[in-house]
């Protein structure tokens, strides 16, 4: 299957590259036929996810990333996931998924940049995809607030 592995990556890249060019519509069409051709791949379906959720297309993204993680279950996924479902005005999902995509009990260490770059180092994840899933926990996406969310219980008075 190395030909269908590699129509895949044609069809992304290009996806990608129309997203770079703002052109959305025609990034959708290159991610479903990626789709198509691979429907059990993450990446796919990621892509999609991502194009969705930029067009303010929710309900599509949020099953979009749901698929990528049954494919594959990734970081960045669970970080996509918890973007739509903030988007969507789900914030117990968005904080459920964002605390899966930052690994969130486990990070023990001190400081801001630190954290990051555990997160970056531990768990794989781009410096975009770490912002994007602290959006879901806190306002301001600082991680001594994201520490104080993860101690305190969802909707429990400051």
């Amino acid at each position: 299957m190395p030909e269908q592995e590699g129509t895949v990556v044609v069809y992304i890249e290009r996806g990608r590259a129309l997203m770079d060019e703002l052109r959305d519509r025609e990034a959708i069409d290159e991610f479903r036929r990626a789709v198509y051709v691979a429907p059990y791949a993450d990446q796919p379906h990621l892509w999609l996810g991502r194009v969705y959720l930029r067009a303010g297309r929710t309900a599509e993204a949020m099953e979009e990333f749901t698929v990528a993680i049954w494919c594959r279950e990734t970081a960045e996924a669970h970080a996509g996931l918890a973007s739509a479902a903030l988007a969507a005005g789900k914030r117990e999902v968005a904080r459920v998924e964002a605390e899966r995509a930052l690994g969130a009990r486990t990070v023990a260490v001190v400081g801001n940049e630190a954290k990051r770059e555990w997160l970056q180092r531990e768990r794989g994840l781009s410096r975009d995809a770490i912002v994007l899933a602290l959006s879901c926990l806190t306002p301001t996406g600082d991680l001594r607030e994201w520490e104080w969310h993860l101690l305190t219980p969802a909707g429990a008075a400051s």
